[in-house]
């Protein structure tokens, strides 16, 4: 995805979540959302970036464990 959106001229900053990938020696039991949430504003304040928009892809196995 990322070399798409750079060719359309796009910023991109890729990141991986705590626990997942190549990030998946720190999963453990504390890794949640609010992980997830904290990876994602740490990469925006460390770029002082502005008018984000996120891309996401994946995550598919979180809605598979959510209880309906």
């Amino acid at each position: 995805m990322t070399p798409k959106l750079r060719a359309a001229g796009h910023h991109v900053h890729p990141l991986t979540l705590a626990g997942l990938a190549d990030r998946a020696s720190e999963a453990a039991p504390g890794v949640d959302i609010y992980t997830h949430v904290s990876d994602i504003v740490r990469v925006v304040k460390e770029n002082d970036l502005r008018d984000v928009v996120l891309v996401g892809h994946s995550g598919g196995e979180r809605s598979r464990h959510r209880r309906r």
